[in-house]
């Protein structure tokens, strides 16, 4: 039997289609917004000061490349790779950051670029994944990871029951997924993680609504 979807059981390949021709076509302007993001920066650190040297490093969903782009600023010796179903947004990673590695692919096929990673980065890209893929996702995260291995998660937070379609500034209708920290909390810790760091940041989303984000660290049990 064919599997349905409705209310906040997505299909994922059109969830995928939908963001994939967004940040194809807003590419320059994510860079020209999100290249720079001090307000991450204290987790960004703590995840650099944990990594050994020559540490592999996965960016799911690394847009154009912000996040490596810091990382390899502070830690050259870091191999790195980032995945994103943009083209455009793989061009502009891989302009601003020539020594890593980029593939197009999404991030709910992470287990197609190999093990043995140090750290996982998923930066945004639960707002576009339900519950049932951010459990797989995880699940796939913690027998991707070298144990004591790190996974760096945010997203936007609230109530799931609120997720729906939206509009951005630029009249774009995407399908966004808000999630809590109870439930993000409780699938890592039933996938073998321990929480290391939690916090939260007041910003905005695209059409100036007012978001809280969440940031998560997990760490996989030895």
């Amino acid at each position: 039997m064919a599997k349905t979807y409705g209310g906040l059981n997505r299909d994922p390949v059109e969830v995928t289609e939908i963001a994939k021709k967004v940040f194809n076509d807003k590419a320059e302007a994510y860079e020209a917004k999100f290249m720079d993001t001090p307000q991450y920066h204290e987790e960004f650190n703590l995840l650099i000061s944990k990594l050994p040297h020559g540490a592999k490093i996965l960016d799911a969903g690394t847009g154009p490349g912000n996040i490596l782009h810091y990382f390899l600023a502070h830690r050259p010796d870091l191999i790195c790779t980032g995945i994103d179903v943009a083209p455009k947004m793989l061009q502009l990673a891989g302009k601003n950051n020539p020594a890593a590695d980029f593939l197009l692919l999404d991030a709910r096929q992470i287990t197609s670029t190999g093990a043995g990673y140090a750290c996982i980065i998923a930066g945004f890209i639960f707002p576009y994944f339900s519950r049932e893929e951010i459990s797989v996702f995880i699940t796939d995260g913690a027998n991707m990871l070298l144990p004591g291995g790190l996974l760096y998660v945010s997203t936007m937070e609230g109530n799931y029951s609120t997720s729906g379609l939206e509009v951005t500034a630029a009249g774009n209708k995407l399908f966004i997924y808000y999630h809590e920290e109870e439930f993000l909390r409780g699938i890592l810790m039933d996938r073998g993680f321990t929480v290391i760091h939690a916090s939260r940041k007041s910003t905005e989303d695209s059409s100036g609504k007012p978001v809280t984000d969440l940031v998560m660290i997990g760490q996989l049990n030895d």
